[in-house]
């Protein structure tokens, strides 16, 4: 049983928060969710027009986001949550190279749309993107999935996450008490795969459940390992190592047991993910 469960670890992808701030909407200062930033319309104002709510998929709180009618009206007045701050332009750190946003949501009014758009940058160049839209009622909790596009083989090192609420009829008339409220966000990174076909096949790794060392050898003499990271299972950097050889030895004894992944760099800045279970 125990081989088993190792193994379906090992060829599923793997679900991180751990680089989202705030993931599952717990922590609030005031009327703001810690890591986000709450908005009414562009500029991005100082007023909160969320609300934390108890009504949560998992854990003890989510974030819920309503229409506003200001006015004279009624007139629009779009509202939604976005990472980080604007000294930052919205963006925070990342080191990984998600495939997938996940979150839950509910939508209560089928006459406005919840639209969240995600972008990865790259040294100040934005390398991807995704996005997720509906304007479907559902009144409980749905999973949704913006899927990732990259222009690039580079890993990002910034990102931002901007969920908004707009109504869907421009100039028609609607209700101030429409809303939707936010859960629980992942990220899906595919490890495993390389972003070359070639680095995959030259990079062997060793043993595979580990209790002590995992030795890694690549079978190229013309590619040498530059850098290796390993993250645990909620995507948080624990060792960093700067390597200059074909091979190297990662001492894995004083990890707790569990589930954890590796990113090569190589000096071509070419990426090879994998992960190991230390048991």
């Amino acid at each position: 049983m125990k081989v088993s469960l190792y193994i379906i670890l090992l060829l599923s992808a793997l679900h991180i928060h751990g680089q989202i701030p705030n993931p599952s909407f717990e922590s609030w200062t005031g009327s703001q969710p810690n890591g986000w930033r709450a908005y009414s319309t562009q500029p991005f104002s100082p007023y909160a027009f969320d609300t934390q709510v108890t009504t949560a998929y998992q854990g003890s709180s989510a974030i819920k986001s309503s229409i506003l009618l200001v006015p004279p009206g009624p007139t629009l007045v779009a509202s939604g949550i976005i990472t980080g701050s604007q000294s930052t332009n919205f963006y925070v750190p990342i080191s990984l190279k998600p495939t997938k946003l996940f979150g839950w949501f509910i939508l209560q009014n089928n006459q406005d749309t919840l639209t969240v758009n995600i972008t990865m940058k790259s040294s100040g160049s934005i390398i991807g993107s995704g996005e997720f839209k509906t304007y479907s009622l559902t009144p409980s909790y749905t999973q949704f999935i913006a899927n990732i596009n990259y222009t690039s083989i580079a890993i990002p090192d910034s990102f931002k996450i901007d969920i908004t609420f707009n109504h869907r009829t421009l100039g028609s008339y609607f209700s101030s008490s429409s809303y939707f409220i936010v859960d629980d966000l992942t990220f899906d990174v595919s490890v495993g795969q390389s972003e070359n076909k070639q680095i995959q096949n030259i990079v062997k790794s060793y043993p595979n459940p580990t209790n002590s060392l995992i030795n890694l050898y690549c079978s190229s003499s013309n590619s040498k390992f530059s850098e290796i990271e390993i993250f645990n299972e909620f995507g948080v950097l624990v060792s960093k190592n700067i390597i200059n050889a074909q091979t190297a030895q990662l001492d894995v004894r004083d990890y707790p047991c569990g589930l954890y992944f590796y990113k090569v760099i190589f000096e071509n800045n070419l990426i090879y993910y994998n992960k190991f279970i230390k048991n």
